[in-house]
């Protein structure tokens, strides 16, 4: 864990700028060969983007963010969901074609939002460096104080950094990526474990007063965005070409988190998406009504021991 200075006595200090380097260096780590160095540059540049193409990416971050001492697990939070943000760009090769604008930067950016939230969760979980500042900040391991510390830092990614641009997914959707992204890693990672996390979730993504405040002012002009989604697909198959993945390497444990490889058959996708149903509809967040259709369920299970 790269250190700008400490004390002997005192919680060791990171800056924003070490932690971006140590994210970026655990990620080279995740792949068995043929290892992705994402350079890290400090500019003036608002928050983090990536310059360049190919694997000649750079991620650049905002002088503000290089400065800035990760003095809590909400700030810790709010770094790696931006830079994991800027990674998932790199790895997904979307800096190889022009610049898009409207309807395609906001399918990528969807995604972006997504799969980054899911290298969040990798550089906490699996990453040497940064997984030992995480636990630093939780040494009694308390599921519910992360979680809610993770809420604070989607708080202030609300705040500061989403907005109703055409060029990005509605402020209310980037939340939404974010917690399925979330979400996603946590149920292959807690597999078996009692229901009722997934719940939890929900509620500490949507606790912060800054989320609550979109919800109220945006919520009516949130529009479906099925058509992104699909539209982040077929790019991302076309990207892929006939190649195993888009950037393949990875190892086995986070292959199952990160994998790039988009093309599946119809029949493949409805059986992810029944699966995610029954999911769900046994945990209690879903059900089915009597004429078969999905509507909100009763909540988890709660044991009577």
């Amino acid at each position: 864990m790269r250190k700008s200075y400490s004390f002997p006595w005192a919680h060791p200090i990171t800056t924003g700028e070490d932690l971006a380097r140590d994210a970026v260096d655990d990620f080279a780590k995740f792949f068995k060969k043929d290892r992705i160095e994402i350079p890290i540059i400090v500019d003036d540049v608002e928050f983090a983007v990536t310059r360049g193409a190919g694997r000649n990416t750079q991620i650049v971050i905002s002088r503000g963010m290089a400065a800035e001492v990760i003095h809590s697990p909400t700030v810790m939070f709010f770094h790696l969901l931006i830079i994991g943000h800027e990674i998932a760009h790199v790895v997904q090769l979307h800096n190889d074609c022009p610049w898009h604008e409207g309807d395609d930067s906001r399918s990528l950016e969807m995604w972006a939002d997504f799969y980054g939230s899911k290298v969040m969760m990798c550089l906490v979980t699996f990453g040497g460096e940064v997984s030992k500042l995480f636990k630093s900040f939780f040494p009694s391991r308390d599921f519910g104080q992360q979680l809610d510390h993770l809420g604070n830092a989607v708080g202030l990614l609300t705040k500061h950094v989403y907005n109703n641009s055409k060029n990005y997914p509605h402020i209310l959707t980037r939340i939404g990526c974010v917690q399925n992204g979330v979400h996603s890693f946590l149920r292959k990672e807690l597999k078996g474990h009692p229901d009722g996390w997934q719940i939890s979730l929900i509620v500490r993504i949507m606790a912060s007063k800054p989320v609550h405040e979109a919800i109220i002012l945006f919520g009516d002009s949130q529009t479906d965005e099925t058509d992104d989604i699909e539209r982040s697909r077929e790019w991302h198959i076309k990207k892929q070409d006939h190649k195993l993945a888009i950037t393949p390497g990875f190892s086995k444990r986070i292959n199952m988190h990160l994998n790039t490889s988009f093309i599946q058959s119809e029949e493949e996708l409805e059986l992810r998406r029944k699966a995610s149903e029954e999911e769900l509809i046994e945990s209690g967040i879903l059900a089915r009504s009597s004429d078969g259709n999905l509507c909100l369920g009763p909540g988890p299970k709660i044991s009577d021991d």
